[in-house]
């Protein structure tokens, strides 16, 4: 599983109450309009949202924020991009290298198993349970 997928988390919006149209969006109700029965009931729910979150804690000393703003927090910004970058990306940096080294190698089975380990990795959804 990857980190983008392990940083998936659900957040409570506490008190955020929302009216919830129990039946389909409309989008939807002409697609099965004649295999079922919606309810147009309204009810009432708790909102959640669903995110994944990466970001970088940067402190600077106030005198280099006075004398040089701008490029402190351009550099600032530039390297938490690699940092965000290396943590949702990083860990497929050795399937890359095993898929590499099988192609130079004229392995195309290998690489190709080494492609499929990769993509399961890539975008399979752990069993929360096991999280």
């Amino acid at each position: 599983m990857s980190q983008l997928v392990k940083a998936i988390k659900a957040l409570d919006s506490p008190g955020k109450k929302v009216v919830i149209n129990n039946g389909l969006s409309k989008q939807f109700k002409d697609v099965f309009s004649g295999t079922h029965k919606f309810s147009t009931e309204m009810g009432i729910g708790t909102q959640y949202r669903i995110e994944a979150r990466f970001g970088v804690n940067c402190i600077t000393s106030d005198e280099l924020l006075s004398d040089s703003f701008g490029e402190v927090l351009t550099l600032s910004v530039e390297r938490a991009k690699r940092q965000v970058i290396e943590a949702i990306f990083g860990e497929f940096r050795p399937h890359f290298r095993r898929i590499e080294h099988a192609i130079y190698n004229h392995d195309i089975v290998e690489a190709a198993k080494l492609l499929h380990e990769m993509e399961e990795q890539m975008f399979t959804v752990a069993d929360h349970n096991n999280e």
